[in-house]
């Protein structure tokens, strides 16, 4: 269960920019997009990307999931995924990988 007090915690270590376009970046000290508690890259069109030291990264869910539909399950930079397809595309094609 998320503790809100870890997620506040986690928040005042990182660095928040938004560019031009209303995307909002989450950075950690070292400058690599990272945020445990939600994705790190947050842009206008409604894409959605979590990354954890820099690797795209997610254990609960895709961690990519893009504005027109599509989603991938990454762990560790690769694409990975054991219950299902590691890439799920709008219009219901799917591709599988373990690791890569």
């Amino acid at each position: 269960m998320l503790d809100s007090s870890d997620a506040i915690a986690e928040l005042l270590t990182l660095t928040l920019t938004v560019d031009q376009w209303g995307d909002r970046i989450y950075r950690n000290p070292m400058g690599q997009l990272h945020r445990v508690y939600g994705p790190a890259l947050e842009c206008a069109n409604g894409t959605r990307r979590w990354y954890l030291n820099g690797n795209i990264h997610r254990t609960d869910g895709p961690a990519a999931e893009y504005a027109d539909g599509h989603k991938a399950w990454w762990l560790n930079d690769k694409l990975h995924r054991t219950d299902g397809p590691a890439i799920e595309l709008a219009n219901g094609d799917t591709q599988w990988f373990l690791n890569g």
